[in-house]
């Protein structure tokens, strides 16, 4: 938001056909949550196949 709103403030950037500073921010607060949501899969599924790989490793390993 500070960098959309220093670029308006400088003439390098302008809002067009009814969009405002609160759809930015709206709009950053929906993909903020999408890539949580992408990252927090992706995270669990890793920690998952990493679990059922040492759960295989102890039970077929030999002593």
């Amino acid at each position: 938001m500070l960098i959309e709103y220093i670029h308006i403030n400088t003439g390098h950037m302008a809002h067009h056909h009814g969009w405002t500073s609160w759809y930015s921010y709206v709009a950053d607060w929906i993909l903020f949550l999408m890539f949580i949501r992408i990252i927090r899969s992706s995270i669990s599924k890793s920690c998952q196949d990493d679990l059922v790989l040492a759960i295989k490793l102890h039970f077929t390993s030999t002593d």
